[in-house]
């Protein structure tokens, strides 16, 4: 493996990190948003009572112009009044709250398939399940649900033997070949993280043996080429590379 395939990996994973991170936050935003709105969805309602206690007062100092007021009755109305102001500021943050809340949800909804694409699969993350090598799409989900799991011997049967050799190789770490191939598996698991599922967005057969796989990743908004090949009636994993890239001689991002 060259240098700028190594620098490309290293970008990649990276990058990779970075939006596993970002999806991190807004899971946390979104759970931080809901403890918010049931606070002060509390103080709203403390602010109704409060001021309708206020206004009854007042309707009470109203009829009284004659009487004064006890110093209770006074200090309560000073309390009362005293509170209003802040109970109508937390109301207005509420608001704000509310609204950036609808807008965070909208813009996690809104991580769906392009306008531009047509999907010809779905596989959901959570429901990805072996599906054998007789065409391509299906080794493509059996590699998926392989990778999903961290399951290092699926994994294994599910790439080339030359993508087997590059991940037992010293490019993952690791003192044994054992160890090399379990961190490379480890390392696909991690990259699927921030994806919910996967869009099979196109797909073109290069020649009899050669398949390539456009697929979207759901929850990440990024598109990934997948490399298969056909090897004694089965089709495996070959590679991963960004689209749009020569899969003959370009860098891939994985193994």
């Amino acid at each position: 493996m060259n240098r700028n395939a190594f620098k490309f990996g290293l970008v990649g994973a990276i990058v990779l990190a970075s939006l596993s991170s970002i999806l991190l936050i807004e899971r946390h935003a979104q759970s931080h948003c809901r403890e918010q709105e049931e606070l002060l969805l509390e103080q709203a309602w403390k602010m109704a009572v409060l001021t309708a206690e206020n206004q009854s007062l007042a309707e009470i100092v109203a009829q009284q112009t004659n009487s004064v007021l006890s110093r209770d009755e006074f200090r309560e109305l000073l309390r009362l009044r005293g509170e209003i102001g802040p109970l109508r500021q937390s109301a207005r943050e509420l608001a704000a709250l509310q609204l950036t809340h609808r807008e965070l949800l909208a813009a996690i909804k809104n991580r769906e398939l392009p306008q531009e694409e047509s999907a010809l699969a779905y596989w959901p993350k959570e429901q990805l399940t072996p599906a054998g090598y007789a065409e391509p799409d299906s080794a493509l989900q059996t590699a998926l649900c392989a990778m999903s799991r961290n399951d290092t011997n699926a994994l294994l049967k599910s790439v080339t033997s030359e993508t087997g050799s590059t991940l037992a190789s010293g490019k993952f770490p690791g003192d044994s070949a054992a160890e090399r191939i379990s961190a490379a598996t480890k390392m696909a698991c991690d990259s699927l993280t921030p994806a919910s599922g996967f869009y099979l967005v196109g797909q073109e057969l290069y020649s009899p043996d050669q398949a390539t796989l456009n697929v979207y990743f759901e929850g990440e908004s990024a598109t990934r080429q997948f490399v298969l090949k056909q090897i004694g009636g089965e089709w495996k994993l070959n590679g991963i590379y960004p689209p749009g890239l020569d899969v003959a001689g370009g860098p891939m991002t994985w193994p």
